[in-house]
């Protein structure tokens, strides 16, 4: 029992010492309207375009979770780090499980 709490403290402390030093970012996007006559929002792009343009045609759920944590520091002012981010996207209209048809989630 007693190394049962030592292993759960040093692991409390050593990850506290972490968390203090990592960098933690998003960005999280989502369509939400509706048109003129009350249906759901309806997302267009031009015919033969590769993609579509911006400015309230994002109709898919999107999110983007970056995190980063300084490992060293070295004398010549550079610095070991390692980054992680998570992707999640869902089509609109779909049920949201970020999976499957419906989209994706991924971690890089």
């Amino acid at each position: 029992m007693k190394k049962a709490v030592l292993v759960c403290g040093t692991s409390i402390f050593i990850s506290s010492q972490i968390a203090m030093g990592a960098e933690i970012k998003g960005y999280f996007r989502t369509g939400a309207g509706q048109t003129e006559h009350g249906n759901t929002q309806e997302c267009f792009q031009l015919t033969g375009a590769q993609s579509k343009y911006r400015l309230g045609n994002e109709c898919e759920q999107y999110g983007e979770l970056f995190a980063s944590q300084n490992i060293a520091d070295f004398s010549d002012h550079s610095t070991l780090s390692i980054n992680g981010m998570m992707q999640f996207y869902n089509e609109y209209g779909q049920s949201l499980t970020f999976s499957g048809d419906d989209g994706y989630s991924r971690l890089n």
